[in-house]
């Protein structure tokens, strides 16, 4: 028996797959809505949840890596960091290349940088 198209909780729609995040996380299907524009995730273990993502606006739509315009942002768990900073981990994903950045946004909302001697991207 043929699974159900996945449907968009915002309009009911079916849902297309995003085939660039693919390449980089085999564990997560990424979801696109064509009728209203609703963006997701969602891991491929048995029970995971749907996750909204949002796409990111001008400048920061930019993706680092590849240059095109497809970067949105997931928001992660609240937490602190290990120096002490609290704050919600963040995840930036690009929908054409399939990168992936994490970072730390303060109480305040303000992108916070990597605590010195803590390590981080490089």
């Amino acid at each position: 028996m043929a699974e159900a198209a996945v449907r968009c909780p915002r309009c009911e729609e079916p849902l297309a797959e995003l085939m660039g995040p693919l390449r980089r996380q085999p564990d997560t299907l990424w979801w696109e809505c064509g009728s209203c524009g609703w963006l997701g995730r969602r891991r491929t273990a048995p029970g995971a949840a749907l996750r909204e993502i949002r796409r990111y606006e001008g400048r920061d739509a930019l993706c680092p890596w590849c240059g095109d315009e497809g970067m949105v942002v997931e928001e992660g768990s609240e937490g602190v960091r290990s120096d002490g900073v609290p704050g919600r981990w963040m995840t930036d994903v690009c929908l054409s290349c399939g990168r992936v950045g994490a970072w730390f946004r303060g109480v305040s909302g303000e992108r916070l940088p990597w605590p010195s001697g803590l390590g981080g991207p490089r």
